[in-house]
């Protein structure tokens, strides 16, 4: 990655286990030239979850529209993304990336 890049940090999944973790990677990105944005959902648990699927639905989208962020990392994955999977709003993903064409292409 190039510096200077906005990246995003999100939980669309399992909560954070390993708060630490993020913060070292916040950093050193930080110290790399990144302007780093760490999701709400990062810092909470809900279940075994980050958060409730409409909050971690709503992180999805906050990644996508937040015009700062060109790469949104999930600080976890698992079980959490398949029962999010059929409400993915995807056409309106694809619709901000049109609107910002040079934000994901090379």
């Amino acid at each position: 990655m190039k510096n200077g890049f906005g990246i995003g940090f999100y939980a669309p999944a399992g909560f954070v286990t390993n708060p630490a973790a993020l913060e070292r990677a916040v950093a050193r990105l930080s110290t790399l030239g990144h302007r780093v944005i760490v999701d709400a959902t990062c810092t909470t648990c809900w279940e075994r979850f980050s958060a409730s699927d409409d909050e971690r639905l709503a992180a999805i989208g906050r990644m996508a529209d937040d015009p700062r962020i060109e790469v949104a990392i999930a600080a976890r994955g698992g079980y959490g993304w398949s029962r999010l999977l059929d409400r993915i709003d995807f056409r309106g993903i694809a619709e901000i990336a049109l609107r910002r064409p040079g934000r994901w292409r090379s």
